[in-house]
């Protein structure tokens, strides 16, 4: 669960899950174990990485975190279209991200 949250949370955000871990200050061996062993970080470490993505650490390690956060689908040219959930953020922060997302339309986006 974790594994897949943390790794579906840093493509969101356009970063390898390595990159994340050192902007964090986590040890870079540590995203491989996690991936391999399916290891789950300390407490602490739950802590850090879910404010950097100012989620919850229940969310983090949560069974049906993605699914519940992401939906797509294939619109009439055959592009996928998704769409996200904007629960847990109060209105600002909702309308500054839907104004970024409306911003990113018409761009290639790696």
């Amino acid at each position: 669960m974790f594994w897949t949250n943390y790794e579906y949370l840093c493509r969101m955000v356009g970063k390898s899950a390595t990159r994340v871990a050192a902007e964090l200050g986590i040890a870079s061996g540590a995203p491989s174990a996690w991936k391999t062993k399916g290891a789950l970080p300390r407490q602490n470490t739950l802590k850090k990485i879910a404010d950097y993505f100012n989620i919850t650490v229940e969310d983090l390690i949560s069974p049906d975190f993605k699914e519940k956060n992401k939906s797509t689908s294939v619109n009439e040219d055959g592009l996928r279209t998704y769409s996200v959930t904007f629960d847990g953020l109060t209105a600002e922060q909702a309308a500054l991200a839907s104004a970024y997302i409306a911003g990113l339309k018409g761009k290639h986006i790696p």
